[in-house]
């Protein structure tokens, strides 16, 4: 291996994945960037998975590393823990059940020559379980972007397997203080995924690069832990953003407040470099607003008073936070959405209090 090459470290996390997991080790040896070291820690196979990669790592051209959990983790802490004994400067996470492409970890590796990289994200193609394309993508980037800190969709979905991420930014926080999983009933306290985690604080500290050049192949066969999401019409997008209720955004609030004490954390840490506790107090105030912002928007959609619900309304206007999306607003199409939601519940109250006045005129 070039002693000047990228050390990109390859995290695994494996569990009954014998039926596909060859192809996807096979694709490793492949890459014209030669993995610094494969770490596979599973999670209680009792299939031949085990099997199958210890006889890859006896004809492996890099080190291949087995570690079988003592106890199940689940999928998050598992690739989490795999994570944790990489030793490369890059951790690229692998799924057990896709095909990467050759060039993959060379052209991620290329992105980081960049130190405010913290984290690259690329497109990926969805096959069938014998990997015949479906013609849809996943991630679907449409052009190479790259965003500083705080900008961005802070909200979007993030699959593992089209990440690669600097192993230092694992190290920054405890991985226990994670928030829950923004997509679950926060009342579940379901951990946020080890994908989201990295790229959150991607996001929070520095830059992120998304590809969109297709370098995996995401094989969807039934079984998958988390498959992609159903592409959906611009009519069914608008009508699913209308459904969008209170519950929805005190959720969000409650993901908020956790994101403010994780970089609460990193802020106060004299262990960390300055750098990053300044990147992570900017950080911290950031999502203190994204958490006040997200309250008051919850209280046009509760069973609130009219009073509560304009004054709401008017302060998140003349706040700002109806500011692009991509500057962690609500955007043009939420102050549609909730022009229209308060337009109707006011419609909604004139026509029942002319209801009761009309009763009150009958009985007198």
């Amino acid at each position: 291996m070039n002693e000047h090459a990228p050390r990109i470290s390859i995290a695994m996390a494996t569990y009954n994945g014998a039926r596909h997991i060859r192809e996807q080790l096979d694709s490793l040896s492949a890459q014209t960037l030669a993995p610094y070291e494969l770490v596979v820690t599973d999670d209680g196979s009792t299939d031949a998975t085990l099997e199958i990669v210890a006889d890859f790592a006896s004809i492996a051209p890099f080190p291949v590393h087995i570690h079988r959990n003592e106890k199940r983790l689940g999928f998050a802490d598992n690739f989490l823990y795999a994570a944790s004994l990489c030793g490369g400067e890059f951790i690229a996470f692998c799924d057990q059940d896709d095909v990467w492409m050759a060039e993959k970890l060379a052209t991620c590796a290329s992105a980081f020559a960049d130190p405010d990289v913290l984290l690259v994200m690329h497109a990926a193609r969805v096959t069938g379980p014998d990997l015949t394309p479906t013609g849809q993508f996943y991630p679907d980037i449409k052009k190479r972007r790259t965003f500083r800190a705080l900008l961005g969709n802070i909200w979007q979905t993030v699959p593992g397997f089209a990440i690669v991420c600097r192993s230092s930014l694992l190290g920054l926080v405890d991985s226990n203080l994670r928030p829950f999983n923004f997509f679950e009933d926060p009342r579940k306290k379901i951990p946020t995924g080890h994908d989201a985690w990295v790229f959150f604080l991607s996001q929070s500290l520095g830059k992120t690069v998304f590809v969109e050049v297709p370098l995996a192949k995401y094989r969807v066969h039934g079984a998958n832990t988390e498959g992609p999401p159903k592409p959906v019409s611009l009519r069914e997008n608008l009508a699913l953003s209308y459904r969008t209720n209170t519950a929805r955004y005190a959720n969000l609030v409650t993901i908020s407040k956790q994101h403010v004490t994780v970089l609460t954390a990193i802020e106060r840490n004299p262990s960390i470099p300055s750098e990053f506790r300044l990147r992570a107090e900017c950080a911290r105030r950031y999502w203190e607003r994204q958490e006040r912002d997200l309250g008051r928007r919850a209280i046009l959609y509760a069973n609130s008073s009219t009073f509560a619900r304009l004054r709401s309304f008017i302060t998140l206007l003349a706040g700002g936070a109806y500011r692009p999306s991509e500057r962690g607003g609500f955007g043009l199409r939420g102050l549609a959405k909730d022009l229209v939601t308060f337009g109707l519940f006011w419609q909604r109250l004139k026509g029942e209090s002319s209801t009761e006045a009309k009763n009150m005129d009958r009985s007198s």
